[in-house]
């Protein structure tokens, strides 16, 4: 019979420093390997626990201490909500969670993506690590519209790419469509350029 007191090893959340950019990421990362865990991480402070202890840099540290520092009673002749000196006392995972996205959360995360996506390049990345994170961006900016996307894609996207999708006789209309076409295209650049070394 298995131990259900032993936690379930493969990868470790990362640490956050406090990058506003990598926050979803990161808490995604967090809450997967809470879940995965859940018979160790069966309560709210030990939910919270786990995740204060990969807050070790930056503004992340820093708010990890304050948030322990502001819950913790240093008062020996005043016992806090009932609890010792030194006693940490946490409030719900439900009301950290929001903390915690109320500060590393851009104000508006929305506008932030596009602003992301107006700005991605391409560059040295493989054609499906630009497509997965240009997809991250996308889910966040909540836009919708294809014609939108698929501008920005093409701009993204190394040019001479962009320009030989855009002159083929079946020119894609969806973004879905943009994806597969770099993909091949890309693909087959990588494939000849493999042959003319």
């Amino acid at each position: 019979m298995a131990n259900n007191d032993k936690e379930l090893r493969f990868k470790d959340a990362p640490t956050f420093s406090g990058d506003r950019n990598k926050f979803q990421e990161w808490l995604h990362a967090c809450q997967i390997y809470l879940l995965r865990n859940r018979h160790i991480y069966d309560n709210d402070a030990k939910k919270q626990m786990y995740i204060l202890s990969t807050m070790q840099s930056g503004d992340a540290s820093v708010w990890a201490q304050q948030y322990l520092a502001q819950r913790t009673n240093t008062r020996a002749d005043h016992p806090f909500q009932g609890h010792p000196a030194g006693e940490i006392v946490l409030d719900t995972y439900t009301n950290f969670l929001k903390d915690l996205r109320e500060t590393f959360l851009p104000v508006d995360e929305p506008a932030t993506a596009h602003t992301r996506l107006q700005t991605m390049r391409q560059g040295g990345r493989s054609m499906e690590d630009f497509i997965s994170s240009f997809r991250n961006e996308v889910r966040r900016s909540e836009i919708l519209e294809d014609r939108t996307l698929i501008d920005l894609f093409r701009k993204a996207i190394d040019p001479d790419l962009s320009w030989d999708i855009d002159t083929r006789e079946n020119v894609p209309t969806t973004l879905e469509g943009w994806y597969s076409a770099a993909r091949r295209r890309y693909d087959a650049l990588i494939r000849a350029k493999s042959l003319h070394k």
